[in-house]
């Protein structure tokens, strides 16, 4: 069209709204954006196209940054939502994203241009643009079905809250969870998320990127809206979001060591999967592959090398499917057998995944003569069961596999513990039991942060299960939009074909002498316990440790773990350590507990037991309640003080000292809003460079993946 062909060609313009919006030229071609002027009026503007879930055009909104106003729409035309949610998959295909899943989130903002700044930040954002349109809302809000959590996101000020509230109840109405944000309650100037971002922007891509990064984390903390007259009493705000739960630090060279380092080396500059997920499904394929022989004992049970891996990231950034799309090229070439037959996906039920490593079964055949039994009975195959009993389970939707273990009767969780602890399981059913010996079965499943917080239940973390999986965060580290180059991975597939083979002859593999000098000062770092949620997730710290190190060694074809090897174990587990700190912050897995301490952060006067109460919505018993307190006290998490009144002394309780001055480094400040501060105060970033002929460089994060 001739708009968008004018608008390709006038690169000022292009520039000038990326400064002020941070608005890409890549999303404006996506929502085919134009430029020239309109019935609306007679200057130069941005041209919209406005179309309804069907495509049919049925408005055009002309916009400029500084404009009086700032867009104009055509008259007596329904100014709709912009985007149409039905067109968010096709938007990000064509920016280079990921399509948004149906179990995921969206975002309502108010103009046409706030949804274009979050679109350029991979962040699914729908207009719904002035009062009028609110007010039609309510007949549009079936449209956003599609997602499970809609994040509500107003101009600061009057008009924009009030919509906020009534956007909110009108998702409420159709069953869809909602929301409600609120940039900085203190101001209204009409201050919008296109002016966050275009700040940000200006300071570079690690300001816009910790942007996104304190949005999703607003997202993730408010609560859900629900129609007790005001929907929030205190919106979640930048301002009281802490960055208590930073990114992971990158991994330092130091993880990158011997064949496994070389192959993520090779493979990384052609995707845009995080160097850390290629490095852990590398480890992970390895371990499995070799099978059932490499390991080491303690207290006389056998460690194999089989790892559990949840790879955390956002649906449109974290890039968690091509990092297995990076890392199976290898196998296909180092062992085809195991990528065709032995990489499944599919985990329902105990019973079916004991079924997909049983063993053989034989059953009693009576011996016949002359066609008459003779009362002798020979032993006969029946099932010959699998032979080759390596598995490893491969879930691009980890989330329905946590959703499943829930159900009553289910045997996954109880199952999939075991397997991870021996090789040995077997079904009790009366009808055909089926047992697997010798097995070795790994996961590696994909899912979302707010998946995995919304699905991990309480069992699962007390029960061990969540324990026994290495949490890795994972986003894009570049953008490539048209795909990187085929790699050359002959040579390292057959140098891993020959570390198989090695590795299958082999049985207890055992410390070297200055790794075991290592050990016991690690072993004792990794054996303290960690308070709450977080400690229930990683309580198998050391265990984990050991298996990866055996990996690493296993690789480099050594019978023994080598110093460089544990050291680059220690390195992975501190990222994914930090990923599950990222994903389950200070959460203390008590549903009650956590949403008290959300509750006493957003109050820094203090709550009494009856504003306590109030947020619980009064259905909590107050026995329920003193216990969720004396575990928050009992991790130092709140505090309680007595408060002299004229009558019987009230108590008043607080997020405790410790807890909100560690929530408060770092916070960038709204005034000025400057997001350098906040990154450079949050953990240091690895910058390396791809290039160079150092054999230990690691990986580099480019683009606006360099925010800590």
């Amino acid at each position: 069209m001739q708009w968008q062909t004018a608008l390709r060609a006038n690169q000022p313009v292009l520039d000038r709204i990326y400064e002020l919006k941070g608005i890409k030229r890549e999303v404006l071609e996506a929502c085919s954006v134009g430029w020239g002027t309109s019935r609306a009026g007679t200057e130069k503007r941005f041209q919209l196209l406005i179309r309804d879930g069907n495509g049919k055009l049925v408005n055009v909104v002309s916009y400029v940054p500084n404009g009086d106003p700032k867009a104009l729409a055509l008259k007596g035309r329904p100014r709709d939502l912009f985007p149409a949610p039905e067109t968010i998959d096709g938007i990000f295909s064509r920016i280079g994203g990921e399509p948004i899943a149906s179990t995921e989130s969206a975002w309502i903002v108010e103009g046409e241009s706030d949804a274009l700044s979050m679109l350029s930040v991979d962040l699914p954002a729908i207009s719904v643009p002035g009062t009028g349109s609110v007010k039609s809302f309510r007949r549009q809000a079936h449209r956003f079905r599609r997602f499970k959590r809609v994040n509500v996101l107003r101009d600061c000020d009057a008009p924009g809250r009030k919509a906020a509230e009534e956007i909110a109840a009108a998702l409420f109405a159709e069953g869809i969870e909602a929301r409600v944000l609120d940039l900085d309650p203190s101001r209204t100037d009409g201050y919008d998320v296109g002016d966050l971002l275009g700040e940000a922007v200006q300071e570079g891509d690690a300001a816009t990127a910790a942007a996104r990064t304190m949005l999703q984390r607003m997202a993730g903390e408010a609560p859900v809206w629900t129609p007790r007259g005001v929907p929030l009493a205190t919106p979640v705000s930048i301002a009281s979001i802490a960055p208590r739960t930073s990114w992971p630090a990158p991994l330092s060279d130091v993880a990158y060591v011997g064949l496994a380092g070389e192959i993520v080396r090779a493979v990384e500059p052609e995707t845009e999967a995080d160097p850390a997920a290629l490095l852990a499904l590398l480890l992970a394929a390895f371990g499995n592959a070799c099978g059932r022989c490499a390991g080491w004992y303690v207290g006389g049970t056998f460690h194999a090398t089989n790892l559990f891996l949840a790879i955390v990231g956002d649906t449109s950034s974290g890039r968690k499917g091509t990092g297995w799309d990076a890392i199976r090229p290898v196998f296909d070439l180092a062992d085809a057998t195991w990528t065709r037959e032995r990489v499944q996906s599919g985990l329902s039920s105990g019973e079916g995944l004991i079924h997909a490593v049983r063993d053989a079964t034989l059953k009693e055949v009576p011996v016949k003569e002359n066609g008459r039994p003779t009362g002798e009975y020979i032993s006969e195959i029946e099932d010959v069961g699998v032979q080759d009993k390596r598995l490893l389970a491969r879930e691009g939707e980890f989330a329905s596999v946590l959703r499943v273990m829930r159900r009553d009767g289910n045997t996954l969780s109880a199952t999939i513990r075991n397997l991870w602890d021996s090789g040995n399981v077997r079904t009790l059913t009366k009808g055909k039991p089926e047992a697997a010996t010798g097995a070795l079965v790994s996961i590696v499943g994909d899912v979302t942060p707010d998946e995995l917080r919304r699905e991990l239940d309480d069992t699962s973390a007390a029960n061990g299960f969540a324990n026994r999986f290495l949490f890795v965060a994972a986003r894009r580290s570049k953008s490539l939009p048209f795909g990187g180059q085929p790699v050359a991975l002959e040579e390292l597939a057959e140098r891993v074909k020959l570390a198989l083979k090695a590795a299958s002859v082999l049985t207890e593999v055992e410390f070297d002498a200055e790794a075991r000098a290592i050990w016991p000062a690690e072993y004792e770092r990794l054996t303290r316990g960690t308070p709450g949620l977080l400690g229930a997730v990683t309580g198998r710290a050391a265990p984990q440790v050991r298996r990866l190190a055996t990996i690493y060694a296993l690789m480099d074809c050594s019978g023994v773990v080598k110093a460089s090897h544990l050291r680059a174990a220690l390195e992975l587990w501190r990222y994914c350590f930090d990923s599950a700190r990222y994903v389950f912050g200070t959460r203390l897995g008590d549903n009650i507990a956590d949403r008290l301490l959300d509750a006493l952060r957003e109050a820094p006067q203090g709550m009494t037991r009856s504003d306590m109460r109030d947020v619980l919505g009064r259905k909590v018993p107050g026995d329920r309640i003193a216990t969720a307190l004396e575990m928050l006290a009992e991790s130092g998490l709140a505090e309680s003080v007595r408060e002299t009144t004229g009558g019987r002394p009230a108590e008043r309780w607080h997020a405790s000292a410790v807890e909100e001055r560690e929530e408060r480094v770092g916070k960038p400040q709204l005034t000025g809003l400057s997001y350098v501060s906040y990154v450079s105060s949050t953990p240091s970033t690895h910058t390396a460079s791809r290039g160079g002929s150092d054999s230990s460089r690691a990986p580099s994060h480019v683009d606006e993946e360099r925010a800590a």
